[in-house]
C-alpha cells in the first residue's frame, strides 16, 4: 500500500488542481508495475469483496474491496438516513460530508 500511497501524492503534488480522488482511481487502474488498465482478476478465496487492482514492483497484490456503509458511513447515510441506527450498529467512521439542508 505504500507503494500506491508514494504514487499517488506525487501524482497531486504534481497536478494541484486534480481532483486527488480521480488520481487515486487513475493510479489504481493503472495496475501498478504492468501499466496496464488492471480489471479485477479473481475475488481473494474466503472473501469475496476482495479483489486485486495494484501490483507493486516488487509482485505483491493490493487489495481493494467495498466497505458495508452501515460501518463506514458518509454523512448523509449517518446523519440523515440514519442507518447505523435503524440497523442497531455503530459506525467504526463517518465521513463527514456536507450536507446541504436548504437554507439560505
Amino acid at each position: 500500500a505504500v507503494e500506491f500511497v508514494k504514487r499517488w501524492s506525487k501524482a497531486c503534488h504534481r497536478d494541484p488542481n486534480a481532483w486527488d480522488q480521480n488520481l487515486f482511481k487513475s493510479i489504481l487502474h493503472s495496475g501498478g508495475r504492468r501499466g496496464r488498465s488492471s480489471a479485477p482478476t479473481a475475488a481473494k478465496p474466503g472473501n469475496p469483496r476482495l479483489q486485486p487492482m495494484f501490483t507493486t514492483s516488487e509482485g505483491r497484490q493490493l487489495m481493494v474491496g467495498v466497505l458495508p456503509v452501515s460501518l463506514f458511513a458518509s454523512g448523509h447515510t449517518h446523519f440523515v438516513s440514519r442507518m447505523a441506527h435503524l440497523m442497531h450498529t455503530t459506525p467504526y467512521m463517518v465521513h463527514t460530508t456536507f450536507q446541504y439542508g436548504g437554507a439560505q
